[in-house]
C-alpha cells in the first residue's frame, strides 16, 4: 500500500456568527487564507500523485461545509472546494497509474477545534443546532472519518475522483 493523506484546516475555529465573519475581514486576509490553502492542497496532492507507485492512493480532506453555505465562512469555504476541485482533476490526470485521489468532507466532528468554537455556548443551544443538522442528531467523531479514510486505502479501488460526504447525513 502507498498511502497518502493531506488534509488542511483553518488557523483558529471559526467565528460564531454575529460575532463577526469573514465579510468583515479585509480582502487581502481573506485572500491570503483563500491562496494558502489552495496553494498547499494542490501541491501535496500534486507531489503525492507523482510520486506514488500504481496501486495508491491520495485521500484530501476538504468539510461538508461547502454544502452547508454557512454565512462567515467565505474564505474557508472557497479553499476546501478548491481542495474538491484539485480531487477531481488530479484524479484524471493519473490516469494509467492505477492511483486513486479522492476526498472525504467531514461535518460537524469532536476535535479541539470545534472544542474551541463551542467554549462560549454555556448555555448548549449552539452544540444542539449543530448536532441536530445530522438525522443521527450527534457530532461526528474522528473514528467516524478514519473508517471512510481506511476504506479508501484498503480495496475501494473502484471509487476514483470522488468526495465523500461523512456528516451523518445532514446534507
Amino acid at each position: 500500500m502507498d498511502p497518502y493523506l493531506q488534509g488542511i484546516g483553518p488557523r483558529s475555529a471559526p467565528r460564531r456568527r454575529g460575532r463577526g465573519s469573514s465579510s468583515r475581514d479585509s480582502p487581502s486576509r481573506s485572500r491570503r487564507s483563500q491562496a494558502r490553502r489552495r496553494r498547499a492542497g494542490h501541491w501535496w496532492s500534486s507531489a503525492s500523485g507523482t510520486a506514488r507507485a500504481a496501486g495508491g492512493f491520495v485521500v484530501n480532506l476538504t468539510s461538508s461545509v461547502t454544502r452547508f453555505r454557512n454565512p462567515g465562512n467565505i474564505a474557508y469555504i472557497a479553499s476546501k472546494a478548491a481542495i474538491e476541485g484539485i480531487t477531481m482533476v488530479l484524479a484524471r490526470e493519473l490516469r494509467g497509474r492505477d492511483i486513486t485521489v479522492n476526498a472525504v468532507a467531514p461535518g460537524p466532528i469532536v476535535t479541539d477545534m470545534l472544542s474551541e468554537f463551542l467554549a462560549a455556548d454555556a448555555s448548549g443551544e449552539e452544540r444542539a443546532r449543530i448536532s441536530g443538522q445530522s438525522p443521527l442528531d450527534r457530532l461526528g467523531t474522528p473514528e467516524d472519518v478514519s473508517e471512510i479514510v481506511v476504506f479508501l486505502a484498503t480495496g475501494a479501488r473502484w471509487i476514483n475522483g470522488q468526495v465523500l460526504f461523512a456528516n451523518g447525513g445532514a446534507i
